[in-house]
């Protein structure tokens, strides 16, 4: 997984970068990536939340890890990152009513804002797939490894 200051350190340092150097982006540019970010993480969530109903609907196992469990951090996870994502699309709404003279203050803010969310983004989907690899378990064969299976057709 992702060390726990990775999240709020790449971003404050690409903030305080931008901030530095005086970058002035329009924060229209951004809010197309904000948009789709924050619509794709929302179906997520839909999905995650019906799968967590599902995984609550099954009486827990004895011994292991309850599959409830586990849904619900991944809810918990793409619904914290659709949140912040719809924050930095109404971060680029705000941006673009402030105007040019604070433009470089809200180009620090965004590239920080995106960065995070791209780092929350890449927490999500690791997590999905370690979720994947613990539900096929011992089922998984590599690729190299499986034989063709012998069809043999009646005549």
């Amino acid at each position: 997984m992702l060390h726990r200051s990775l999240p709020v350190s790449v971003p404050l340092a690409v903030g305080f970068t931008a901030w530095h150097f005086s970058v002035a982006l329009q924060p229209q540019i951004l809010l197309p990536a904000a948009a789709l970010t924050t619509a794709a993480l929302m179906g997520l969530s839909a999905i995650t939340f019906t799968r967590l109903k599902d995984a609550a609907a099954v009486s827990k196992p004895e011994v292991g890890v309850d599959p409830a469990t586990t849904a619900y951090q991944l809810f918990r996870r793409v619904n914290r990152a659709a949140v912040e994502a719809l924050l930095l699309g109404g971060l680029c709404v705000l941006g673009m009513c402030i105007g040019e003279r604070w433009q470089w203050i809200t180009s620090a803010a965004l590239l920080a804002g995106l960065t995070y969310v791209g780092i929350r983004l890449l927490g999500v989907l690791l997590s999905l797939r370690q979720q994947a690899e613990h539900v096929i378990g011992d089922r998984y064969v590599p690729i190299g490894e499986q034989s063709k299976p012998d069809i043999r057709i009646a005549q």
